[in-house]
C-alpha cells in the first residue's frame, strides 16, 4: 500500500509543479490542463473529469493565490482518505503508513521549483 500511496503523491506533486510552470510563464494555461489530465490518468483515486473542472477553476487565480492551489493539488489528507478505506492492517500499522506518507509527501513538496 505504500506503493500506492507514493505513487498518487508523486502524481499530486507532478501536477503542482506543472501548475507552478504555468505561473510562471513557461507553460499556456491549456498545456498545464492538458499536461495535468494526462498525468491524472495514471491515478487510482482522481476522476479525471471532476478534476478537470477543478484545475479549469485556477485559471483565474491570482497569483497571491498560487499557494493556496498548489495546497489544494497537494492535500495529503485528501490522499491519505483515499486510499484509508481500501487498507487492510491494524492501528499500528495504518499509523506507520501514514507516517511515512508524510515524511515522502513533505520531502516531495519541498523538492518543487517555485
Amino acid at each position: 500500500m505504500l506503493l500506492v500511496l507514493k505513487n498518487e503523491i508523486d502524481i499530486a506533486g507532478a501536477i503542482a509543479q506543472t501548475y507552478l510552470n504555468y505561473k510562471r510563464g513557461d507553460i499556456s494555461f491549456d498545456a498545464f490542463v492538458m499536461d495535468s489530465l494526462d498525468v491524472a490518468k495514471s491515478s487510482d483515486l482522481l476522476i479525471v473529469e471532476s478534476f478537470r473542472e477543478f484545475l479549469e477553476s485556477l485559471c483565474d487565480r491570482p497569483d497571491e493565490g498560487s499557494n493556496s492551489a498548489v495546497n489544494g493539488i497537494m492535500d495529503f489528507d485528501s490522499i491519505w482518505s483515499n486510499i484509508e478505506g481500501d487498507l487492510d492492517c491494524d492501528e499500528t500499522e495504518a499509523d506507520m503508513l501514514w507516517n511515512a506518507g508524510q515524511r515522502y509527501f513533505s520531502h516531495t513538496k519541498r523538492k518543487l521549483v517555485i
